[in-house]
């Protein structure tokens, strides 16, 4: 892909399911299979092909944070001093 499509492409705010693959690195399955299980928002308008909002699709992938250790030893210190 050439620099000024990738950059359209970033700059793109309704998205298709091969945007999602492509931005996301997922395949066309896990896309479906979010899809199908209701994971992820889309659109379908007339029942045809399925747009989805970028920044919708950001929120699900960046869901369920993982705190480090580092964060977790602070909440744990935190918590003992206040007590």
């Amino acid at each position: 892909m050439d620099q000024n499509r990738k950059i359209q492409n970033e700059k793109k705010d309704i998205l298709t399911l091969k945007d999602i693959c492509r931005l996301f690195d997922i395949s066309k399955s896990a896309a479906y299979k979010l899809t199908h299980g209701r994971k992820i928002p889309f659109y379908k308008p007339s029942g045809g092909k399925v747009y989805f909002k970028r920044d919708e699709v950001q929120k699900y992938f960046l869901s369920n944070r993982v705190s480090t250790q580092d964060e977790i030893d602070r909440e744990a210190s935190k918590f003992l001093i206040d007590k």
